[in-house]
């Protein structure tokens, strides 16, 4: 008796899709861009937003990068249109697993797998495949070898893609600039900020966003910054010294409060030279106040607890943390990592900015610098113990607050 052996073939890619992978062979991010952008909007029926379509670019841009040093990976895109994810599966075959056959470049698009039913069929109803497509290696036009082939990691590797380009930060925009202008007399906002009213001070600066830099606000912007951080400042030598006659043990007592480095200035010239302008805030805490780290431990303190001690790091310039085109200043690690545990990004400011101050990135507050150090002084330095919905600091913490100055 005999059996026949029924073979399938690979379903026919949708002219979209096909297109995806003729951007792919060509290594040319912006045609599998613009075919990631054809299948969002027929898919989900509605056009590519702008905020998607930069998804889309940077989704094809990793890919492509990434490809480059570990062919097998996958890249989820969120997708507002939809409610879901799309998947961008990429890996080289034969490289990473013992399948018989030539080497091909295998490429997978296809919902999340959460998305709704809905939507999954109507990516089947319009002809969309979820399996592969595979491409003969030798088509792809891959600038430098794949991890695995031969001369793999043997020349110069290519400039990253989230690296932007250096050009320069204008003279206007520098913190330099900014002490430079800064003149003796006092302007208005200064003057209300010193008669208390500090926090409407800093929503106007805010506001301005780069205007603060015109030359009829920027020494009176520069001043209040400035004085808010010799505030901050005296409360931290409070705090300091409160914490070290309660018992609190830090964990580098060398670096709990220092004072700024005698070149700190060099330092931002030289960040805001390679990166662009940073927020005055940002800048004035540096030249005033210098770091903080009171990461430690106190003996009446629940060890368990998450109590995200204030730390605000020196300035240092990284060329690693670059991503999508912004820059990442590291402000502090996550409450996570403040106790020894596993956790998320750093406490990060997105540069260039050149307003008055700017989102603190990634810490759970979702506020701005200086409000970020308004809320540690209301927990006397330890905001973590907010975490959970408290609303009133424990006893120990109450005392640590008492008297600070408002800034």
């Amino acid at each position: 008796m005999f059996f026949l052996r029924r073979f399938t073939r690979p379903s026919r890619p949708h002219p979209n899709q096909q297109a995806f992978s003729d951007g792919f062979t060509a290594w040319d991010a912006d045609r599998m861009r613009d075919a990631l952008v054809a299948i969002v909007e027929e898919v989900g029926g509605t056009p590519c937003t702008p905020e998607t379509r930069r998804e889309l670019t940077w989704t094809c841009r990793e890919t492509l990068e990434n490809y480059l040093g570990h062919p097998q990976c996958s890249h989820v895109c969120n997708v507002p249109e939809w409610d879901a994810s799309l998947v961008v599966g990429t890996r080289l075959r034969s490289a990473w697993s013992d399948e018989p056959g030539l080497n091909c470049c295998c490429l997978h698009l296809t919902p999340s797998g959460i998305a709704g039913s809905d939507l999954k069929q109507r990516w089947r109803s319009l002809g969309y495949s979820s399996d592969e497509i595979q491409i003969p290696r030798e088509r792809v036009r891959a600038p430098l070898p794949l991890k695995g082939e031969p001369g793999y990691g043997e020349g110069p590797s290519l400039p990253s893609i989230h690296r932007a380009e250096r050009t320069g930060t204008p003279p206007e925009q520098t913190y330099a600039h900014a002490l430079s202008v800064l003149g003796p007399a006092t302007g208005p906002l200064f003057e209300r900020y010193q008669r208390g009213d500090r926090a409407a001070v800093w929503a106007e600066l805010v506001a301005m966003g780069p205007n603060v830099r015109r030359s009829d606000v920027l020494s009176d912007a520069v001043a209040v910054a400035r004085e808010t951080m010799r505030r901050a400042r005296a409360n931290l030598e409070t705090i300091h010294a409160r914490l070290l006659s309660s018992g609190y043990v830090f964990e580098k007592p060398e670096s709990a409060l220092t004072r700024p480095a005698a070149d700190v200035l060099e330092r931002i010239a030289e960040v805001e030279a390679e990166v662009g302008p940073l927020p005055l805030s940002l800048c004035a805490w540096y030249e005033v106040v210098g770091s903080v780290n009171f990461i430690g431990t106190h003996p009446e303190w629940d060890e368990d607890e998450y109590s995200d001690p204030l730390y605000v790091q020196p300035p240092e310039y990284d060329d690693e943390e670059w991503a999508r085109g912004e820059y990442f200043v590291r402000i502090a690690p996550d409450y996570y990592h403040k106790a020894d545990v596993s956790g998320g990004e750093a406490y990060s400011i997105v540069l260039p900015d050149a307003a008055a101050d700017s989102p603190l990135k990634y810490e759970w507050h979702g506020t701005t610098f200086v409000d970020y150090l308004r809320i540690c002084f209301r927990w006397g330095g330890f905001p973590g113990f907010g975490l959970g919905g408290n609303t009133e600091p424990p006893e120990e913490v109450a005392a640590l607050k008492a008297g600070l100055l408002d800034v």
